[in-house]
């Protein structure tokens, strides 16, 4: 993840790889629902975005890139304490020509709510 921002992170596939893994000192509730406030940067805007809870994986798009928006899914049958978002194309703002910024990100993470 990249340092904090006043409105988040962004993920940093340059600091430590392309997925972003949250690991939790407990295991993840068995059933619960995962709510992400999150944004897109670049060609990861309306693409599915990979989220997996110890073993289960599921996906969620990011439609509009500009704004943060919150999305919702609900995980069963989880076994694991690891939290994992893969963005499907990190690409740095220097390479579309947005800055000069070189490191290369995919979500912008503003809350992740487990309950």
């Amino acid at each position: 993840m990249s340092g904090h921002e006043p409105w988040g992170r962004w993920t940093d596939a340059d600091a430590g790889g392309p997925i972003a893994r949250f690991t939790f000192k407990n295991k993840l509730p068995v059933n619960f629902t995962l709510t992400v406030t999150a944004n897109a940067f670049g060609p990861n805007e309306a693409q599915p975005i990979k989220v997996t809870a110890g073993s289960i994986s599921q996906t969620f798009t990011i439609k509009n890139a500009s704004q943060q928006s919150s999305y919702t899914m609900k995980f069963d049958n989880v076994d694991g304490s690891t939290l994992e978002f893969a963005p499907p194309a990190p690409a740095s703002p220097k390479s579309l020509g947005v800055s000069g910024d070189p490191w290369k990100v995919g979500i912008g993470f503003v809350s992740i709510k487990i309950r």
